[in-house]
C-alpha cells in the first residue's frame, strides 16, 4: 500500500470513529470501487492483445471490484445502530449496494454480448458464417 493510500485509509478511520455517515461511507466505497477496477484492469487487461479478450477483462474487473465494495458496505450496516436514524442509515447503505449490484449486472450482459462477439468474429476468421 503506498503512503497516500494509507493516510487515507487513516483519515477514514479517524472519522468513522468520530461519527458515522452512511453517505460518506457509500462514497468512499465507490471511491474504492473506481480504484480497485482501474487498477484491475492496468494490472491483468492492459497487455491483451485482442480487443474482446480485453473488454472480456475489464468487466470481471468491474464485476470484482464492485463484490469487494459491496462487502465493505455490508460491513458497515452495524454501525448504523450508533446513530440517529438508523433506519435512514441503512437505507442510505442499501441504496450504495444496489448501485453496485447493478453495475455487477451491467458487466454481465456486457461480458456476455462481447463473447457472443469474439465467437462470430472468430467463426468468420475461420471461413464459416
Amino acid at each position: 500500500m503506498d503512503k497516500l493510500k494509507e493516510a487515507e485509509s487513516l483519515v477514514d478511520t479517524i472519522l468513522f470513529e468520530l461519527s458515522f455517515d452512511a453517505g460518506m461511507a457509500t462514497s468512499n466505497a465507490t471511491g474504492h470501487f473506481n480504484v480497485n477496477w482501474t487498477e484491475c484492469f492496468k494490472n491483468k487487461c492492459s497487455g491483451m492483445e485482442l480487443s474482446f479478450d480485453k473488454d472480456i477483462c475489464k468487466q470481471a474487473c468491474i464485476i470484482s471490484a464492485a463484490s469487494a465494495s459491496i462487502s465493505e458496505i455490508a460491513g458497515m450496516r452495524s454501525l448504523c445502530g450508533e446513530v440517529k436514524k438508523p433506519s435512514s442509515c441503512l437505507k442510505r447503505l442499501d441504496k450504495g449496494v444496489k448501485k453496485l449490484q447493478e453495475k455487477i449486472k451491467k458487466a454481465r450482459e456486457k461480458q456476455r454480448e462481447i463473447r457472443d462477439k469474439k465467437a462470430l468474429y472468430l467463426r468468420k476468421m475461420s471461413g464459416g458464417e
